[in-house]
């Protein structure tokens, strides 16, 4: 038992040693790693990584990520485990605050009446709801993994107008804007562009996403006034 081991679960050496690893496992945890704990799981020495809780002298559960692998000795024919241990607390609690907000918003855009489109850092789409389907022809099915700026704009000014604001977003800052967008019947549409980044759990921006407001009929009403 290393000393990191013994300062995560704050229990001393003696009181670890000769103690099963297995009943410091989260009830939950233990019955869903059981499969693959099995000596035929673990046979051959490849490196087996797990995400668990393990719980605390105290009663507290921690998130932990180990790296377990089967170890022998010559003169022992008993299958021996080593795990590597590493607290991921933080970073877990982290995570799932993020998928919770991501869950929360993306409920909201699906039944909202404005586009949105979300894409990663080389704008490859990423996402989509059903109002920004109508306003483009496309499904998600069709603009899934393709990059915007080529699906959508055909005018190379338009496209040096997104690059533009790509590198905002890439700053971390937001911005507003509006662009004619090629729909999937060859038709242009202008939309006004409310563009904000997205940041993963440590808060680099990922990506950004972009809510689209229609205004193609409003800007023929006024062309025609």
């Amino acid at each position: 038992i290393s000393p990191g081991v013994l300062r995560l679960l704050d229990y001393s050496d003696k009181e670890l040693s000769g103690t099963n690893l297995y009943d410091y496992f989260c009830e939950e945890c233990y019955k869903m790693l059981t499969p693959q704990l099995t000596k035929k799981h673990l046979q051959g020495g490849e490196i087996k990584t797990l995400m668990f809780r393990l719980v605390k002298k105290n009663g507290d559960m921690l998130w932990v990520e180990t790296a377990v692998r089967e170890i022998q000795s010559p003169n022992d024919k008993k299958q021996n485990l080593l795990f590597h241990i590493r607290d991921i607390h933080q970073q877990h609690l982290a995570m799932q605050t993020l998928q919770a907000s991501e869950e929360k918003y993306r409920t909201l855009f699906e039944n909202m009446d404005l586009g949105v489109l979300e894409v990663d850092l080389e704008e490859k789409i990423l996402y989509s709801n059903l109002a920004f389907e109508r306003i483009s022809g496309y499904t998600m099915e069709e603009m899934k993994g393709q990059v915007a700026s080529k699906l959508f704009l055909s005018d190379e000014q338009e496209r040096k107008k997104v690059q533009k604001q790509e590198a905002v977003r890439k700053k971390g800052k937001e911005s507003v804007y509006e662009i004619m967008l090629l729909r999937k019947t060859g038709e242009k549409a202008a939309v006004i562009i409310s563009g904000a980044p997205v940041f993963d759990a440590q808060g680099n921006v990922r990506g950004s996403v972009g809510i689209h407001w229609d205004v193609t009929r409003i800007r023929s009403m006024e062309q025609e006034l």
